[in-house]
């Protein structure tokens, strides 16, 4: 029986925030190929994700990997509220699950310049535990983050946690300790998926 769902934010309570628009805003700055843009990105994002570098500190790394100089002007490339904006359907599928009785929490892989516009516009109302990557400094699909998710829904076994997220690599660590998971594709399918599995 299922008594916690948690959720992905990007791409499951949003039609955002995947990723690959960030690195086509980055090679647009740095005017480089996708290829190009593709290594910078990697070579910093896990850090920003972790919560280890700051926003600044990621400039710079990538302003010394580059021998360029982005000014402030053109640094706005993260997804903010209206690329996180979710959508109406999910806002109400939680607030149905809250009521029915399930805990129901949030397990994203975010930066702080994104999680703040979120929570500032409501984006995270509703959420208990809220689990954040860069404030717990762990990312999808380290074995960690799921390990600590678990010690945050108390009393609750794996085989009782539900989790939806629109990525394959950050499902299976889910399928590993346990848990029960759907891969979203679209507000409906994730209605409907989380219904065939709790009634």
């Amino acid at each position: 029986m299922v008594k916690a769902i948690l959720f992905d934010y990007g791409g499951v309570m949003t039609e955002g925030g995947r990723g690959g628009e960030l690195v086509q805003k980055l090679g647009e700055v740095l005017q480089v190929d996708d290829a190009a843009a593709t290594h910078l990105f990697e070579s910093v994002w896990s850090r920003f994700t972790h919560g280890t570098i700051s926003e600044s500190a990621l400039w710079e790394i990538i302003e010394s990997a580059t021998g360029l100089s982005v000014p402030q002007s053109k640094r706005a490339i993260w997804n903010t509220w209206p690329h996180m904006r979710p959508y109406p359907q999910m806002v109400g599928l939680i607030a149905d699950l809250k009521k029915r009785g399930y805990m129901v929490g949030l397990l994203s892989n975010t930066v702080a310049v994104t999680s703040k516009a979120i929570q500032e516009h409501g984006g995270y109302d509703g959420f208990e535990p809220l689990i954040l990557s860069y404030q717990v400094g762990l990312a999808k699909p380290e074995p960690e983050i799921y390990e600590y998710a678990e010690n945050q829904l108390h009393g609750i076994k794996p085989e009782e946690i539900l989790f939806i997220d629109d990525q394959e690599r950050c499902l299976e660590p889910a399928k590993r300790r346990g848990w029960q998971t759907i891969m979203a594709l679209s507000p409906e399918q994730i209605t409907t998926d989380i219904e065939k599995i709790i009634s």
